[in-house]
């Protein structure tokens, strides 16, 4: 949302902000141009993804600190810009500040979903019922694809729904890689951004480590990340071995990410099949011009959303399975030529397709939309607020 922001900003609107400090030494508040970032401080980890687990109720006393602070500070800025809109990624229970400054200011409200809100949608009743609130209050919903947009066919009146791919910079990804600050000058490199969720396959991409090494000695494994599954990863790579050949790194900044794919030969993601969406690792990956491996459910949607798009012409597909992944990781290896062919296809659907740009421009028309629907002849005064109090990151 950050890259989004600026670009905005960038074409002349006017763009305020709302996050987590995930340091200290972070100022409060910082402005780029038109565009004005408020971190805001919080009494909850900001790395920490409420859900309707155990983890839920663990942080129940230090949420409603959070949520007050966030709220009141929202609100205070609300009144002293004179904003046209609220735009909010959907994540409870943070989308209940948006849904409510929209209320008390009679601004409307645009809730964007991602990939996880299917996977909530259909596994938690009451997580359902939130959406539901939610979707009835705004005036459009945004979804990444044509799955999820017939997954909430029910749900959301087709008028308000709106398909708008993720955004990628491809002018961060032209870099030269510095292959010091992760060593192996003279391996094969396989990299995997994760963010070690249970929907991520880092498990089988470790025990797919372990087949390739043994026919392929010089290859080296990288994981950049840290999530739920990581402990369990590491042991298991340590259990097989594999501590010199795996390594594991943690999140790291994302003006550092693209240093680290300019390094690797082959990027991979891996998706249980359950998941139904475009990540927007694979967007950096395509960006960044490597070949990638990925799972059937992934490349299927690429397929249903870009007309003669052929998956085998830009990924490496695989389903998942331990032993698929590492064929195709020893083919690539085999194949210089394939690697730069898919790598090279890839890049340029990526750039023309989903560009900072090109997307940008899709939430502008639906911003100037908003604007006209709710108030008739008046046009857009350039200025949003995007109170999202949550802490981004790089997967």
């Amino acid at each position: 949302m950050f890259s989004l922001s600026k670009a905005w900003a960038v074409s002349g609107h006017i763009v305020h902000v709302l996050v987590q400090k995930s340091e200290r030494k972070q100022r409060n508040i910082e402005r780029i141009g038109r565009l004005t970032i408020h971190r805001l401080p919080t009494t909850m980890s900001p790395m920490t993804e409420v859900r309707p687990s155990s983890e839920f109720f663990i942080n129940l006393v230090k949420i409603p600190m959070t949520l007050i602070f966030a709220f009141a500070y929202s609100l205070y800025i609300m009144r002293k810009h004179n904003f046209d809109l609220i735009f909010v990624r959907y994540r409870p229970p943070f989308s209940f500040i948006s849904l409510m400054l929209s209320i008390l200011t009679k601004k409307p409200m645009i809730i964007k979903f991602v990939g996880t809100a299917v996977y909530q949608y259909r596994n938690y009743p009451f997580i359902k019922k939130v959406f539901n609130f939610l979707v009835k209050w705004s005036y459009f919903s945004i979804v990444d694809n044509s799955y999820m947009a017939n997954t909430f066919a029910e749900e959301i009146p087709k008028q308000k729904l709106k398909v708008i791919p993720p955004p990628v910079d491809i002018d961060l990804f032209k870099t030269q890689s510095f292959s010091e600050a992760i060593g192996f000058e003279k391996s094969f490199v396989i990299l995997y951004v994760s963010s070690f969720r249970k929907v991520e396959g880092v498990i089988k991409f470790i025990l797919a480590s372990n087949i390739v090494i043994q026919k392929i000695p010089n290859t080296k494994f990288i994981l950049i990340g840290d999530g739920e599954l990581k402990s369990s990863a590491m042991k298991l790579a340590e259990q097989l071995g594999l501590k010199e050949e795996v390594l594991f790194l943690n999140s790291v900044n994302h003006k550092t990410i693209p240093l680290f794919l300019a390094r690797a030969d082959v990027l991979v993601a891996l998706y249980h099949p359950s998941y139904r969406a475009i990540p927007i690792k694979i967007l950096e990956y395509g960006a960044a011009k490597k070949p990638i491996i990925t799972t059937e459910n992934v490349a299927s949607i690429f397929e249903q959303e870009i007309t003669d798009f052929q998956a085998t012409e830009n990924f490496r597909v695989v389903n998942y399975d331990v032993k698929k992944i590492a064929n195709a990781i020893i083919t690539l290896y085999k194949n210089k030529e394939l690697r730069e062919t898919i790598a090279e296809n890839m890049y340029k659907i990526t750039a023309e397709r989903f560009s900072l740009k090109t997307i940008a421009e899709k939430y502008i028309d639906l911003f100037q939309e908003t604007i006209i629907q709710k108030e008739g002849k008046r046009t857009l005064k350039k200025k949003f607020l995007l109170p999202k109090p949550d802490q981004y990151s790089v997967c």
